[in-house]
């Protein structure tokens, strides 16, 4: 091979430069959309607008480019749509949004009418959808897309996507839940959406792009919301009784020992955890959020009737056990006595009433067994005392401590004089 030769092969084995073909660079949203299909898979895909235009739906009225005509009796609503409508569509600022919005007018009813190719009739937009706009945009907007949303952590706080999904939930998956402080969301505010994507609340720049905005955003609030595991964004079981103040203690030395074990059980059935894993709960739809809901306010509500169950009978005890003491000198020296000793003092007398261990099950929502033990002639005591216990074994209580209840309730029977 002669020089010349080699000199050949070499330049031949050496890649050409492609001189022509500089590589494109994507636009803010197809940037923004790669990343996002990377979250949701095939999960994903944008709202599509063929063919929601029909090429001979020109209108000739005088409308403003996106008005909107009420429906007539058995028709549709009108959206009156600018004339350069396609390009609109194609916009990569507002594109996004308007094609979101246009599938929401669809779905809800509306026809759409093209205005006249007028200079009047046409409509630009001066809304740019910057990286961290069209970000935000398209995490806010998502379940549009999929009918679902990434399972964001809260990490990365000014991350646009999280910070989307975030806004999404304050301002509409909440919206059905109504109880942020279920959330972690409630303690990292996300910003208002309007502001972030155009500047103050009330969008004063881009009005026609806060309507179309504002129409996502009613279709938004209409969705199921399958499908989500929300367990990221919200509080662990013990954070929520935490949070809800649903954790009792009794210790009180008014009460005996089988009352205030009676009074732990009920409280442990308020204190017990929500049904999860050590890290959180596990949701897969907005439902199930509501439904723990529900049982958070249920436990509340329990809480709320123990406490004042329980004051209840202080407030009453402490009047009865100095009662018999009438002047003010012999209530002083009743108040250096112990509680056991006041308590054998007014035994056998009508005082000791308020003593009835059974009070406590109106923690439960069951009537107490009577204070007087008269009223329950002992062939029937052992059938009526036994539907008693019954009656609180079925709201979960544990057996064997509703049976020291009624051991108490026993001793209370002959510790109370039922001549008075």
């Amino acid at each position: 091979m002669t020089g010349s030769d080699a000199d050949a092969a070499i330049a031949a084995a050496v890649p050409k430069p492609n001189v022509g073909t500089a590589p494109k660079v994507p636009t803010p949203l197809e940037a923004a959309v790669e990343s996002l299909k990377g979250l949701l898979g095939d999960t994903f895909a944008l709202p599509v607008f063929a063919d929601l235009l029909d090429k001979d739906t020109t209108a000739e009225v005088r409308k403003e480019p996106w008005t909107t005509e009420k429906a007539p009796p058995g028709g549709n609503a009108t959206l009156f749509l600018p004339c350069n409508i396609k390009q609109l569509i194609d916009d990569e600022d507002v594109g996004l949004l308007i094609k979101t919005a246009l599938v929401c007018y669809q779905e809800t009813g509306y026809k759409f009418e093209q205005l006249e190719d007028k200079p009047e009739n046409t409509w630009t937009s001066n809304w740019k959808a910057k990286g961290n706009r069209v970000n935000f945009l398209l995490g806010y907007l998502c379940p549009l897309f999929c009918e679902q949303i990434p399972s964001y952590g809260l990490g990365g706080a000014k991350n646009p996507h999280r910070q989307g999904v975030r806004s999404l939930w304050e301002n509409v998956g909440l919206s059905k839940c109504k109880d942020k402080s279920l959330l972690k969301l409630a303690e990292k505010k996300s910003p208002d959406p309007l502001v972030f994507l155009f500047g103050n609340s009330w969008a004063t720049a881009y009005p026609i792009e806060k309507k179309l905005f504002d129409k996502c955003n009613a279709q938004l609030r209409n969705l199921a919301w399958d499908g989500v595991n929300l367990g990221p964004l919200v509080r662990s079981a013990q954070g929520i009784i935490e949070k809800k103040k649903l954790s009792v203690t009794i210790s009180d030395k008014l009460f005996s020992d089988a009352e205030r074990q009676g009074l732990k059980a009920m409280a442990e059935l308020i204190n017990t955890p929500f049904d999860c894993s050590e890290d959180g709960l596990e949701y897969h739809n907005l439902a199930e959020l509501v439904n723990v809901k529900a049982v958070v306010e249920a436990r509340q509500k329990l809480v709320s009737t123990l406490k004042k169950t329980v004051s209840g009978m202080k407030d009453e005890r402490l009047g009865s056990l100095y009662a018999p003491y009438t002047t003010q000198r012999a209530k002083e020296k009743a108040q250096k006595k112990k509680i056991s000793e006041l308590k054998s003092y007014i035994e056998h007398t009508k005082w000791y009433s308020s003593f009835n261990p059974t009070r406590i099950a109106k923690v439960l929502g069951v009537t107490p067994l009577t204070d007087n033990p008269v009223e329950i002639p002992d062939d029937v005591l052992e059938t009526t005392v036994n539907a008693w216990a019954s009656s609180l074994t079925s709201k979960h209580l544990d057996s064997q401590v509703v049976r020291l209840v009624v051991g108490a309730y026993y001793e209370y029977r002959r510790t109370r004089d039922e001549n008075v």
